[in-house]
C-alpha cells in the first residue's frame, strides 16, 4: 500500500489535549486537493472573483496605520486567514523568532502572509507577502511597512537571495518542520516544543495578533494547519512547473507522454530491474541502456540527497531541544520510496531543460523533494492536465481519486507507446542546453549546503535569523563574508564552483545589511 494522504491513518499517538475555544473555521488540507472537471483542471478555487488580492493590498496600503488596521481589514476580506496559519519558532526570515514569540504566517486565496509575533511592537511593523498568480502561475514576493509612513515595495531585492530566481516559497516538504509548532507529521515532537505552544497559548491575549485569529483545539497532539499548509504551497508548485511545461510546449511536448507515465505510477515494481524494464519501453532500443545507467545514476544520487536532508532536518531539531523529553518519532525512511518517481521525473525533466530544484520550496539540502511523498506524484499529474489539454482529451483518462482528492488514472501501454513515437529521433537523454542555462539555485541556499551539513566547511547559521544576526555582529562576519563572495573561485571566492551574478550579490548584500540593521 502507497503512503498515503499525509500518514494520517494508523497514526496514533497518547498526548495531550491542549484546551481553547473551539474554531469557527475548520479548514482542512484537502480543501487544497485539485478538482477535475471532465478531464480539465479546475482552477476556479484559485481564481475566484471574490479572494482577496495583492492588488488590494496594494491599493490599500496608505490605510494600515496600525496592525489591529490591517489584521482587521484581511480578516475580514478573506474569513479562512482566521483559522489558516502556522508558527514559525525558528524562522531563516528577516522576521526572527522564539518559541515565546514566533513567526506568525497566515495562508489563504494564493497569498502567504508573514508577521512577528510579539506582545508590543516598537516602530514600524514589517509584514512579508507571498502571492501566487492564478493565471501566469508564479510567485511574487511584497513587503508591507505598516505605521505613521506605510509602505508598499513589489519584489524587495533582498528577497531573492533566499527565494530564488524563480522566485518561490520556503517550507519543507512533509513530513518533519524541525522549526514550526507542529513539527512531526504535524505533532509536536518533545515536550520542551509542546510547553513551548501551551505557555504561548495561555498568554495570546497578550499578542495584539493573537486576538484576530480562531484557534482551534489540538487534540490528540496533531494540528492540522501545518499539513493543510503543505498541501497549499505544494498545489501551488505543481501549478507552476505545469505551467513552465506548457510556455515550453514545442520543446517539452516530446516528453508528455514519459512524464504522463512516471507520475501516473506506470513505472511501479517491485524491484529496481522491475522499474528498468518498464521504463525502457518509453524510449527506443537505441536509448535502452543509457536510460538504464542515466535512472540508476539520478536514483542513487536522490536517495543520496533525501539522506542527507532528512539528517540536516533531525540535527537543526535536535540543536533546538536536545535534552527534552521525546513525544513522538519519525521513522525518516518509511517513506523513502518517493525517489523511485523523483528519478523518473528528473530523467525526462532534465531532458526537456527543466530543472525539479526549481520548484523545490525548501533551501540548502534539497534539491528534489516536494510536498507530500504520497500524492505528490498524483497531484503533479493532475495539475499537468493544463499543459496540453485536447491530447489529454485524446488519452480518456478515468478520473478517479480518494475522498476530496481527484485524479487523473491513464492508460500505461497507451503512453509507453506515444512516448517511443515521439521520442524515436531523439539521441541522447543527456539534460538539454536549456537546463544548463537556467539561472543556479538561491544563492542563500547553495550556502546552506555546504555551510550547514559538510564536515571540515565552517558553520554559517543561514537557516535560524536569529543565529545568523548574532553571526554576522560577531568578529567582522559579514565584511569577511561579503568580501569572499566577490572573489573569484581560485582566489578563496564563494561560492566554490561558480561565483555569483552581479544580480545575485546584489540581492545577497541587500539581505546582509537588513539582516545588520536588526536587533
Amino acid at each position: 500500500m502507497r503512503p498515503f494522504l499525509f500518514g494520517i491513518i494508523a497514526l496514533m499517538f497518547l498526548g495531550s489535549s491542549i484546551s481553547l475555544p473551539a474554531a469557527n473555521y475548520p479548514y482542512r488540507f484537502q480543501d487544497y486537493a485539485f478538482k477535475v472537471n471532465q478531464t480539465r483542471l479546475d482552477l476556479s478555487m484559485w481564481q475566484r472573483p471574490d479572494r482577496l488580492t495583492i492588488a488590494d493590498l496594494e491599493a490599500r496600503a496608505d490605510q494600515f496605520a496600525s496592525l489591529e488596521d490591517f489584521l482587521g481589514y484581511v480578516t475580514d476580506r478573506s474569513p479562512r486567514l482566521k483559522g489558516q496559519f502556522v508558527l514559525v519558532h525558528d524562522s531563516g526570515s528577516l522576521q526572527a523568532s522564539t518559541l515565546a514569540e514566533p513567526r506568525l504566517i497566515l495562508f489563504a486565496d494564493g497569498l502567504m502572509i508573514g508577521l512577528p509575533l510579539k506582545r508590543r511592537y516598537q516602530g514600524p511593523i514589517e509584514v512579508e507577502i507571498f502571492s501566487f498568480d492564478p493565471y501566469q502561475m508564479n510567485f511574487q514576493t511584497h513587503e508591507l511597512v505598516i505605521g505613521p509612513a506605510p509602505r508598499f515595495e513589489n519584489n524587495p531585492d533582498s528577497c531573492g537571495s533566499c527565494h530564488g530566481d524563480p522566485l518561490r516559497p520556503i517550507w519543507q516538504p512533509y513530513d518533519f518542520w524541525p522549526s514550526i509548532y507542529g513539527s512531526s507529521i504535524a505533532r509536536f515532537a518533545t515536550v520542551a516544543e509542546r510547553d513551548g505552544y501551551e505557555k504561548l497559548m495561555m498568554q495570546r491575549d497578550d499578542y495584539p495578533a493573537l486576538r484576530f485569529l480562531d484557534i482551534a483545539e489540538i487534540s490528540n497532539n496533531y494540528n492540522h494547519n501545518v499539513e493543510t499548509f503543505t498541501q497549499y504551497v505544494g498545489a501551488q508548485i505543481y501549478l507552476s512547473l505545469a505551467a513552465d511545461l506548457k510556455r515550453s510546449l514545442p520543446v517539452t511536448r516530446p516528453y508528455l507522454p514519459a512524464l504522463f507515465y512516471v507520475l501516473n505510477y506506470c513505472g511501479s515494481a517491485g524491484d529496481l530491474d522491475g522499474r528498468l524494464s518498464k521504463l525502457e519501453q518509453l524510449v527506443p532500443t537505441s536509448l535502452r541502456s543509457e536510460l538504464a545507467r542515466r535512472y540508476q545514476q539520478l536514483l542513487a544520487e536522490s536517495q543520496s540527497k533525501r539522506d542527507l536532508f532528512k539528517a540536516t532536518l533531525v540535527q537543526r531539531y535536535q540543536n533546538r531541544f536536545r535534552d527534552s523529553e521525546l513525544l513522538f518519532n519519525i521513522d525518516h525512511q518509511r517513506l523513502a520510496k518517493e525517489v523511485y518517481e523523483i528519478a523518473g521525473l528528473r530523467l525526462f525533466l532534465e531532458a526537456a531543460g527543466l530543472r525539479l530544484q526549481d520548484y523545490v520550496s525548501s533551501n540548502g539540502t534539497n534539491p528534489y523533494f516536494l510536498g507530500v511523498p504520497g500524492n505528490f506524484a498524483k497531484d503533479l499529474l493532475t495539475a499537468m492536465l493544463m499543459v496540453d489539454p485536447e491530447w489529454v482529451d485524446q488519452l480518456a483518462p478515468e478520473i478517479g481519486g480518494f475522498g476530496d482528492f481527484q485524479w487523473p488514472q491513464f492508460d500505461c501501454e497507451v503512453l509507453a507507446s506515444q512516448s517511443r513515437e515521439r521520442l524515436a529521433m531523439l539521441t541522447s537523454l543527456a539534460p538539454s542546453e536549456k537546463y544548463f542555462s537556467r539561472p543556479d539555485t538561491a544563492p542563500v541556499g547553495r550556502c546552506l549546503g555546504c555551510h550547514e551539513s559538510k564536515r571540515g566547511v565552517p558553520h554559517i547559521p543561514f537557516h535560524s535569523s536569529r543565529d545568523f544576526i548574532q553571526w554576522l555582529q560577531s568578529d567582522s562576519h559579514a565584511d569577511n563574508l561579503l568580501r569572499r563572495l566577490q572573489l573569484a573561485p581560485q582566489s578563496g571566492g564563494m561560492p566554490p564552483q561558480k561565483p555569483l551574478s552581479s544580480d545575485e550579490l546584489a540581492s545577497f548584500r541587500a539581505m546582509i545589511e537588513r539582516f545588520r540593521d536588526l536587533d
